[in-house]
């Protein structure tokens, strides 16, 4: 057995152990159903172990990949993404491209969730494939991974996202920051966009957050 191997079946046994489960026939249908949702994709791609995800991609075809967790419909990306892994985000993105538009339950992207956490080093990776992820809202908040940045005060991923943000997007931007009392970048956004100062959130963006709470 080899090394990466020993390390994946050391990580299911774990995982089991985490669950409390000792025999299959211990879970119950329903929670067997919801445990079965998980594969050993996501286990190692939300705790950064970039060896066993390497393996299993090594051994699987790209739509492997494609597994999302129920109910919050998170694909390894999204997990790796959240967690900050960029070399996993690399690995699964150059094994199955198409992952990039994947959306959780929430609508967000791997790149909202990047944007949220902070990782400039992510943001700047799924920026590089596709640019345009910058200007797609989720679902709950109407949020773009600006809202998410600048929400969480992350500044050097606002001015990552900034170039390419739609400009119906900096008002509610700014309501946001102003919310969140991030001072450095409500002057960020009031210097691209001097109307801002008045703080007002006027018709030019119908669609904005009405700063609704993660449930």
């Amino acid at each position: 057995m080899s090394r990466a191997e020993e390390l994946l079946a050391e990580f299911e046994r774990d995982t089991a152990e985490d669950w409390g489960i000792e025999r299959q026939e211990d879970i119950d249908t329903d929670e067997k159903t919801w445990f079965q949702e998980w594969t050993a994709l996501h286990r190692a791609a939300e705790g950064g172990h970039g060896n066993i995800v390497a393996y299993l991609l090594a051994h699987n075809p790209p739509s492997f990949s494609d597994a999302k967790t129920y109910p919050q419909f998170y694909a390894a990306l999204h997990f790796a993404a959240k967690g900050g892994h960029g070399e996993i985000v690399a690995q699964l993105l150059a094994h199955n491209p198409a992952l990039i538009d994947d959306v959780t339950h929430l609508g967000d992207t791997a790149l909202h969730l990047a944007a949220r956490g902070g990782y400039d080093k992510i943001v700047q990776l799924l920026l590089s494939i596709k640019p345009e992820l910058a200007n797609v809202r989720n679902i709950f908040q109407s949020y773009t991974a600006l809202h998410e940045a600048v929400g969480k005060g992350h500044n050097e991923v606002v001015e990552q996202l900034l170039p390419l943000a739609d400009s119906s997007h900096l008002e509610t931007a700014m309501l946001e920051a102003a919310r969140e009392g991030h001072a450095s970048i409500m002057a960020r956004l009031i210097a691209l966009n001097p109307s801002l100062a008045d703080g007002r959130l006027g018709s030019r963006d119908s669609s904005a957050p009405r700063c609704k709470e993660r449930p």
